[in-house]
């Protein structure tokens, strides 16, 4: 009989031997600790500004009878943007040539009169008191022709202003004056130019981080500036650092920073904000791991390094954070390959599955 109850049992643990031996391994993904050259830096938030900006505005007044451009064109130096209607100011202009033009017969018919009188004094045939009056109305004549010629001069500037031109090559707005409308010089802005290429990107530091720029900036180094988005880690840029503002504002004991930037792709745009790094220098044979393999525990901050298929764990002390991957000082060596995900189920020196 007690053969009978012992069969059952010698198959129970038969079973519960065999589900042990068929439990998986836990899974995770690992990645390979590189050595990198990092950037050591200073991080802030800064936006694009345009190189050249210009409100187009009237200096003179009139309808305006055509436009030249598309909303956000492409517009070179000294392409034509608006026309005013120029009769008022061509008729000025001929009024004032034709001034000129009577003047000056006055002015010539005065001459001769003073060269003539001027024989006819010596012989007394002529008062004195009256060859001063000749002589007066002859400067009064060349005054009134220099005036004239003043007159046909801001007569053609102000027919020049009917025709509204570019002044530098840039990246037209929104119009804010349709065909047809009078136009008034009053200070109305017409439409906004922007230089979009190169761009300028502005930023604060700290002033507690001043000396550290500073030091840099004084061994005659022209010092990188990063451009990065956060959410676009694909597209970033580098640009030159041009000016340390020379003042500290008072209110936020911040320091005005500004790089420049060629931007022939137009990848970046006036007003936009994103992350502005200013490079310091650049540290060499940094070993680097992703952001992800770094832990948290009781103990600080650790990852599990996997060795012929069995995680092992591995206290680390980390440096900096570049770009989502972190650098680590002490506990992993170039080529470790360290886990990236699946660490929760994950025990010191047990074997695991790894895959890229």
């Amino acid at each position: 009989m007690k053969f009978i109850y012992i069969l059952p049992l010698l198959a129970l643990i038969s079973c519960y031997k065999q589900e042990v031996k068929s439990t998986p391994l836990p899974k995770v993904t690992v990645a390979t600790a590189e050595v990198k050259t990092i950037p050591i830096s200073l991080d802030a938030v800064g936006h694009f500004v345009a190189l050249y900006s210009a409100e187009i505005k009237a200096q003179v007044e009139g309808t305006l009878i055509s436009l030249h451009f598309q909303d956000g064109q492409t517009v070179n130096e000294g392409d034509l943007l608006f026309t005013i209607d120029p009769r008022p100011y061509i008729a000025a202009l001929e009024q004032s040539i034709a001034e000129r033009m009577q003047n000056v017969a006055k002015l010539q018919y005065s001459a001769e009169k003073v060269a003539r009188y001027k024989t006819l004094l010596a012989n007394k045939y002529v008062s004195e008191l009256d060859y001063i009056q000749y002589v007066s109305e002859l400067a009064n004549l060349e005054a009134t022709v220099m005036q004239n010629e003043a007159n046909i001069r801001l007569a053609n500037v102000n027919l020049d202003y009917c025709y509204i031109k570019a002044p530098f090559k840039g990246v037209t707005g929104k119009h804010f004056i349709d065909k047809g409308n009078l136009i008034a010089n009053d200070g109305s802005t017409l439409v906004l130019l922007n230089q979009v290429d190169p761009l300028y990107i502005d930023f604060t530091i700290p002033e507690k981080d001043y000396v550290k720029i500073a030091n840099y900036q004084n061994k005659g180094q022209n010092l990188d500036v990063l451009i990065t988005y956060p959410e676009y880690p694909n597209v970033n840029a580098t640009a030159k650092l041009i000016l340390i503002d020379n003042t500290v504002n008072q209110n936020t004991g911040m320091i005005l920073l500004r790089g420049e930037i060629s931007n022939p792709e137009r990848k970046f745009w006036p007003g936009q904000f994103v992350k502005a790094t200013v490079v310091l220098y650049y540290k060499e044979d940094a070993i680097m791991v992703p952001e992800a393999a770094i832990n948290i525990g009781q103990k600080g901050r650790y990852v599990y390094v996997v060795k012929d298929g069995v995680a092992e764990y591995k206290s680390v002390k980390i440096g900096l954070n570049v770009d989502g991957a972190i650098e680590v000082l002490e506990g992993v060596k170039t080529g470790d390959v360290v886990i990236t995900n699946g660490q929760i189920n994950v025990l010191p020196n047990s074997k695991v599955e790894a895959s890229s």
